[in-house]
């Protein structure tokens, strides 16, 4: 094995990998500047955006999930998570990560290296805006200087790549793309709700930044000097304006200049059906139910009993389906290919478990039912609900047959 010095590192090199003998010490990352005015740079500037963007993260990255093989023995669970694979300490965050990056962006990236024997030893997610296609080369890029090259782990056409290192793609779906970022998501969805509710409080910061003065014109006589305007609003700025001013007085003289109103002050911003309707806008492109967002929705809509079954409503509607999208890539790219599988066990979740106690009850009470007098209770089934199918209609039917036949 060939020995290589590069700076102060020493690396090995067995032909087909390099890696330094500390292990991932020679990693660079990179944060991305973030474009203006998108909603992954909303998110951070309005309130009602992150908080919807951490709940579906939270509701995604907690629901519970088995590590199975391909015989479907488990391997690994959440419930005491071991890491049997090696390269996946904490999968909570892993899809806390993934889903906060799909809600703003609807794309995720991780990078993925194995050795030469094509186990994978590092799994890590990379920021959605520092990896972009790059159609010449056919490869992922990665910002840096210079930018890296890697393929995807799986071709478009199921493909897997024989390199040792390459980037797992992770795209919303989309039914206008067929490969590639998709043209719609959660995050693009609410930009116009939370570019209004951005402007309002930008608003309200620039009138406190002015001394809570309004938007005001000044009006002076015909043939006034314009060294004499400029030292005119030299002084009004550092009179009047800027919070340290605040119930500043200055006198002027009524016949020579004169102030108009241009704009109004703090109750213009108070426009509550405006910022209730956006607020209500981005609640339903985020697919978040409202009790989850305002906790005075809640109470106006039956308190704590709308509060739980929005609970279970935010996982079956859009956790759940998230969850599945998202470990149905992985698996296909990162686990499927060593031989295991992600199956989620969202049933093991509390929201979850009084339906599986009443389950549970109603089918100790159905045994119960038939062993006092099978033949009421077969008839009486389907007028409270309980649906039984043919095989087990005819299996009753031979157990009471077998029973008027043993005397």
């Amino acid at each position: 094995m060939n020995k290589l010095q590069r700076g102060d590192k020493l690396i090995m090199f067995d032909g087909q990998k390099a890696v330094t003998i500390w292990g991932d010490t020679g990693w660079e990352s990179h944060s991305p500047d973030v474009k203006p005015n998108t909603a992954e740079w909303l998110s951070a500037r309005v309130p009602i955006i992150y908080r919807g963007m951490t709940i579906r993260a939270n509701t995604v990255a907690s629901i519970p999930f088995d590590m199975v093989n391909e015989r479907g023995d488990v391997i690994d669970s959440t419930d005491d998570w071991q890491n049997v694979i090696g390269f996946l300490p904490a999968p909570e965050t892993l899809f806390w990560l993934i889903e906060a990056a799909w809600t703003m962006t609807g794309q995720a990236y991780l990078y993925q290296s194995k050795n030469s024997s094509r186990i994978v030893k590092i799994l890590r997610p990379l920021a959605p805006g520092g990896v972009s296609w790059n159609d010449n080369k056919q490869l992922f890029e990665r910002a840096g200087n210079p930018p890296k090259y890697y393929p995807a782990a799986v071709s478009p056409d199921g493909v897997l790549t024989k390199d040792l290192e390459s980037i797992v793609y992770l795209w919303q779906p989309d039914p206008s793309v067929e490969w590639g970022v998709p043209s719609k998501y959660p995050g693009l969805a609410a930009m116009h709700a939370m570019g209004v509710l951005y402007n309002m409080d930008e608003a309200a910061v620039a009138f406190f930044k002015r001394g809570m003065m309004k938007i005001t014109a000044f009006v002076v006589p015909p043939g006034t000097q314009e060294v004499d305007k400029q030292a005119f609003e030299e002084k009004v700025n550092q009179t009047l304006t800027g919070m340290k001013n605040f119930f500043r007085t200055i006198f002027l003289r009524a016949g020579q200049v004169q102030p108009v109103d241009l704009g109004g002050g703090l109750e213009g911003l108070a426009n509550v059906p405006l910022t209730k309707e956006k607020r209500e806008d981005v609640a339903i492109a985020l697919g978040v139910p409202m009790s989850k967002l305002f906790t005075e929705s809640a109470a106006g809509l039956g308190g704590g009993g709308v509060v739980q079954a929005d609970d279970k409503r935010l996982i079956l509607d859009t956790g759940l389906p998230e969850w599945k999208n998202i470990a149905k890539m992985l698996n296909r790219q990162v686990f499927s290919p060593l031989g295991y599988r992600l199956v989620e066990r969202h049933e093991k979740m509390d929201e979850f478990q009084q339906s599986e106690n009443e389950r549970s009850s109603a089918l100790s009470a159905l045994v119960g039912a038939f062993s006092v007098n099978p033949k009421l209770a077969l008839v009486l089934a389907p007028e409270v609900g309980i649906e039984l199918s043919e095989e087990a209609v005819g299996a009753i039917e031979g157990m009471l047959a077998e029973k008027e036949a043993e005397p």
